[in-house]
C-alpha cells in the first residue's frame, strides 16, 4: 500500500526546516507498531519537465508498505518543454483583465521574458530600478518561446507573469498554462478564481506521478500473485 507524500512547495521536503524528519519519524514509528517497511523516497520535480507550460518546483515523495524500491517518474519534457505559446495561441478572451498598480504602464516597455531588470543599469531601457531591488516577479512577462514561470496565487497589482500583451493573465489563460481541461470552468470572480488556480497542481504532472504510483502498484501485485502461484 503506498503512502504518497503531498505535491507542495519545494521547502517542503528540502531545504532548511523541511518536514522529512517529521514524515520520517512517523513512518518509523508505524513501522515499529505494524511490522511494515515504508520508507520515504522524494525528489524535487519541476512540473515543465512533465509537459507542462510553466515551470513550478515541486518536492513529491511516496513509501511502500512492503519497503519496494521506489522509481519516481522520469521527465518526459526535459528537453523539449511545452511553451507558454503553445497553450494560449489560439485561446480568444472576450475580457481581459486590465493592469493596474503604480507601475502598470511600464510593462509596454519591457520585453518577452524580461523583468524590472531590463530597466536598470545594467538592462538596455531607462534606468528606473536599482539592479536587485525588486522581486524577480517584478514586472515578469511572459515569453512566447518558453514555459511560463509559477503561477502565483495571490500577486499583487506588479507581480508577474503578466501576459505578453501587458496585462495580467486571465484565469482560463492560467488554467491553460496549468493543462487544466477547457470544459473545466471556474464560476468565480477574478480573484478568488486566480488564487484558486494559483494554489492547483498542474492536471499533467499529477498524471505522471499517479501512472508511476499505478505502475508500481501492479508491479507489486504480479509478484504477489506469481509467489502464491509458486507455493500451490
Amino acid at each position: 500500500m503506498p503512502v504518497p507524500a503531498p505535491w507542495n512547495v519545494e521547502g517542503f521536503l528540502r531545504g532548511r526546516d523541511n518536514a522529512s524528519e517529521v514524515i520520517e519519524e512517523g513512518l518509523a514509528g508505524v513501522n515499529d507498531r505494524h511490522g511494515t517497511s515504508y520508507q520515504l523516497v522524494a525528489q524535487v520535480v519541476d512540473a515543465a519537465n512533465f509537459g507542462v507550460p510553466q515551470h513550478r518546483r515541486r518536492a513529491i515523495g511516496i513509501a511502500y508498505r512492503d519497503g519496494a524500491e521506489v522509481h519516481l517518474p522520469e521527465a518526459t519534457h526535459a528537453d523539449n518543454p511545452m511553451r507558454a505559446w503553445d497553450v494560449l495561441w489560439d485561446l480568444e478572451e472576450n475580457e481581459k483583465p486590465p493592469a493596474t498598480g503604480q507601475w502598470a504602464a511600464l510593462l509596454p516597455s519591457i520585453p518577452e521574458g524580461g523583468n524590472y531588470l531590463y530597466l536598470t543599469a545594467r538592462g538596455d531601457g531607462e534606468e528606473l530600478f536599482g539592479w536587485r531591488t525588486r522581486y524577480w516577479s517584478f514586472l515578469l512577462k511572459l515569453a512566447k518561446d518558453r514555459p511560463s514561470w509559477t503561477l502565483p496565487a495571490s500577486p499583487g497589482p506588479s507581480t508577474g507573469p503578466f501576459h505578453w500583451d501587458n496585462r495580467p493573465l486571465s484565469v482560463r489563460e492560467q488554467m491553460r498554462l496549468q493543462t487544466f481541461p477547457d470544459e473545466w470552468r471556474i464560476e468565480h470572480p477574478f480573484r478568488a478564481g486566480r488564487r484558486m488556480v494559483g494554489n492547483a497542481t498542474p492536471e499533467a504532472a499529477m498524471s505522471c506521478q499517479a501512472a508511476c504510483v499505478s505502475s508500481l502498484m501492479l508491479s507489486i501485485l504480479v509478484r504477489s500473485v506469481r509467489s502464491r502461484i509458486l507455493k500451490i
